[in-house]
């Protein structure tokens, strides 16, 4: 990790960070990646992409304005997944937060003056974030109810445990959040929906976009349950059960129609949740046979996505080092270019 300087602090600055986060995560890095996450959210900060009224403010255009809100919205991704994922703190609180969705549109159609309508019957191919990103929200707002529920059961044993010290915030039955996250999911357009196939004229590369991120909500809705899952033991542990619904046959099913690609493309990511599903699968079946080949599926699937993502990241390094090797050579072409118009021997002839 090297010294960087902001300044003045631009929103690449922030954007160049999360690629290092991913980097760093990806080569098994964790601490170093949770601590430029940090950075990166504490740039946002200082930039205001967590509160949209700077950028009117400032004047900003339509472009700039939806590039600050994607930027924001991949960082408070990333982070509620650690919160989610190793029990830590959040870094920004929800409160703090006024910023809307992305435009949902395709780039094309966005301008500095604003946005045209989205072609009706064409699915915009950042739907897929927009989307999850909703669900990223609504598992911020479990995680703030287990936490704060915890700390109510532990701090008034026998209480009723319907305020916390938050002021009058109630805390809801689990069902209603089960309904929102299903809400959610029923709102999911037909390119994304979990049990069905695109029927849209999109190219390869388009339709692995879409089932790129199919296999990100299904596991991060997932990583949702399991945290109302914890809120429902805390709250009515009668309920708890009907939480993990979608924790058994229907999601090992739909995790293995994934194709390779679509896993891989997710990176650790999407293998940090399966894994963590794993683990909680093994506290949910204690010596169960049935519950154990529900982990070893989930593995199975874990040693499948990281396989498929290390083809991967050799094919992105090839890819680079070709691309290398051109610019080398253009530049080398260029230089002779030169070199001969100036008059002087564009090799060794002239020696």
């Amino acid at each position: 990790m090297q010294a960087r300087v902001y300044d003045p602090l631009e929103l690449n600055h922030i954007s160049t960070l999360y690629c290092d986060h991913i980097y760093l995560g990806s080569t098994g890095k964790d601490n170093a990646a949770n601590v430029v996450l940090a950075e990166a959210m504490r740039l946002a900060i200082t930039l205001a992409l967590h509160d949209e009224n700077v950028a009117e403010q400032q004047g900003l255009d339509a472009i700039e304005r939806d590039c600050r809100r994607r930027v924001f919205w991949v960082l408070y991704g990333s982070d509620r997944t650690i919160a989610a994922l190793i029990s830590c703190p959040m870094l920004l609180s929800d409160d703090d937060i006024d910023v809307g969705d992305i435009l949902e549109c395709d780039d094309s159609l966005i301008t500095a003056a604003g946005a045209f309508p989205q072609p009706a019957g064409k699915t915009p191919i950042l739907s897929g974030f927009i989307h999850v990103t909703r669900i990223f929200r609504l598992l911020s707002r479990v995680l703030r109810y287990v936490r704060a529920k915890a700390k109510s059961n532990a701090r008034e044993d026998g209480d009723d445990g319907m305020t916390t010290d938050r002021g009058n915030e109630r805390f809801p039955d689990p069902r209603v959040l089960i309904e929102s996250l299903q809400a959610l999911l029923d709102d999911l357009p037909v390119p994304l929906r979990l049990q069905s196939h695109n029927t849209e004229h999109r190219s390869k590369a388009e339709a692995q976009a879409f089932d790129t991120c199919k296999a990100n909500i299904l596991v991060s809705q997932v990583l949702v349950r399991f945290a109302i899952y914890q809120y429902a033991m805390l709250h009515s542990a009668g309920q708890a059960e009907t939480c993990l619904t979608e924790l058994t046959d229907d999601v090992l099913r739909r995790l293995h129609e994934m194709s390779s690609e679509s896993l891989a493309a997710n990176g650790e990511s999407i293998r940090h949740k399966v894994l963590f599903i794993a683990s909680s699968l093994l506290n949910k079946y204690p010596g169960n046979n049935a519950g154990a080949d529900h982990v070893a599926e989930f593995l199975a699937v874990v040693r499948h996505a990281a396989t498929s993502f290390e083809v991967l990241v050799v094919l992105i390094f090839r890819a680079v080092i070709q691309y290398n090797k051109i610019l080398t050579n253009q530049n080398k072409l260029g230089m002779d270019v030169e070199i001969a118009e100036d008059g002087e021997p564009a090799g060794d002839e002239g020696q």
